[in-house]
């Protein structure tokens, strides 16, 4: 077999100017021996919109209230964008509470799946006086849309 060429066959090579960055190894300016490469399989695409897809208000619904062992804070979507079935992955959704003024805390991260998601937690201590979550949509490939902030609702 010959060797496979490091430029395609055809191709005038020039030689690099005087001062230029060379190949530290002659063998680098060579063909390399061996078989031709075999061909490749075609390149894979993938659509991803443009911009990423967010949550509006109006898609969340967040309630608290007493429970047993504490208190219990629910939140759920309807409506959000959605994936479709052989995407990478599903949109996610990262949930944090707000129990007071400057008091956000990581809770969960749950799927979205067709738009819709159901999540709740049991806090443990007194029902505070309000409660809020914060959202942060994270469409198939990880893009993080800007955080949505619900005030909770007594249930």
């Amino acid at each position: 077999m010959p060797p496979e060429r490091r430029v395609p066959a055809g191709t005038q090579e020039i030689a690099s100017p005087a001062g230029a960055i060379q190949p530290l190894q002659i063998a680098q300016r060579q063909d390399a021996p061996g078989a031709y490469s075999l061909a490749s399989a075609p390149a894979m695409t993938m659509y991803v919109p443009l911009n990423v897809a967010t949550l509006e208000p109006q898609m969340v619904t967040a309630t608290f209230g007493a429970a047993p062992g504490g208190w219990r804070i629910a939140v759920e979507i309807a409506g959000a964008p959605s994936a479709h079935a052989r995407a990478v992955a599903q949109y996610r959704v990262e949930i944090h509470i707000e129990q007071a003024v400057g008091s956000l805390t990581y809770a969960d991260a749950v799927e979205v799946s067709d738009g819709a998601t159901a999540w709740d937690l049991i806090v443990p201590g007194a029902v505070p006086a309000s409660a809020r979550v914060g959202l942060v949509f994270k469409d198939p490939i990880g893009r993080a849309a800007p955080p949505l902030f619900v005030e909770a609702t007594p249930a």
